[in-house]
């Protein structure tokens, strides 16, 4: 199937109208309905949370996109030495590349929270207080150009175009922007399989037992292959957001730097290269 040109996908992105109105739209859409809801509900929404993590967006997010892009061309590089391809001319082609896709989001996300490198650049998102739409938007600062390598080469190399592999992964980031948020939406039967809210919010509990569970972008299918699903109700909320208790973050300095820094001085005090391995890959609250 006839796509941009592999190193190209983030041009060919900007110059398609349509596809950034969509964007805007969905994004707009979503903040919309949240808004109604909190006022017709009359929950509490904590503002300065929303301001906070709109701030490390603006000074950090905003940065790290634009090296991610600056780093797209390395899937092109990569694509002469994949295992396969796959044509994308049917349907079973697509459903494939993104039960690949999917498979790849479960284990990058499961990576970044049992490994201890991985948590140091995946903990600012789980420092938000409250789960909201805005509050999505608090990155680490290093996790999306990591990503581009974790997340783009092994799809790549498994025989997803570049192409499709970058759109793949917008569509997962658009669609996780709608599951944080308390609004209970529910898909309904397709709640089994299907990513939801409710889902989520486990996944953000200050509680390891339901935070390291629900790892899922879209399909809940790897969750349960691998046992790491905690089925939850559409009403569900755990009892505090954030990271565990010890580790909640004073500052918002703190809260996108603050794990990296105590990684660093924790890999630090290793001796020998078997002790830096040992603390690299195991993640220790």
């Amino acid at each position: 199937m006839a796509g941009p040109p592999f190193d190209n996908f983030v041009t060919w992105l900007l110059s398609a109208p349509a596809v950034i109105a969509g964007i805007g739209l969905w994004l707009f859409g979503w903040l919309l309905l949240e808004f109604i809801w909190y006022r017709r509900t009359k929950r509490r929404y904590d503002v300065d949370e929303a301001k906070r993590s709109l701030t490390a967006f603006a000074v950090v997010g905003i940065a790290q996109i634009a090296v991610s892009a600056l780093l797209v061309p390395v899937l092109g590089w990569v694509w002469p030495y994949r295992l396969q391809t796959l044509a994308m001319d049917s349907v079973w082609h697509w459903a494939m590349a993104w039960l690949i896709t999917d498979f790849v989001y479960y284990w990058i996300h499961r990576g970044l929270h049992v490994t201890g490198v991985g948590w140091s650049l995946h903990a600012p998102h789980h420092s938000i207080v409250q789960l909201s739409l805005l509050d999505s938007l608090r990155t680490s600062w290093g996790e999306q150009p990591v990503g581009v390598f974790a997340y783009g080469i092994p799809l790549v190399l498994l025989g997803v175009p570049p192409w499709i592999a970058g759109g793949f992964y917008l569509f997962v980031a658009l669609y996780q922007f709608a599951v944080h948020t308390e609004i209970n939406w529910t898909l309904g039967p397709l709640d089994a399989v299907i990513y939801t809210p409710a889902a989520h919010r486990s996944h953000h509990s200050t509680l390891r037992s339901e935070a390291d569970r629900n790892y899922g972008g879209f399909f809940l299918v790897f969750d349960r292959i691998f046992g790491t699903w905690t089925p939850t109700t559409s009403s569900y909320r755990p009892d505090a957001y954030g990271l565990p208790s010890a580790h909640q973050a004073s500052s918002l300095f703190d809260a996108v730097f603050g794990e990296m820094a105590e990684f660093a001085r924790g890999l630090k005090q290793q001796r020998g290269l078997q002790a830096w391995v040992r603390f690299i890959l195991t993640r220790k609250d």
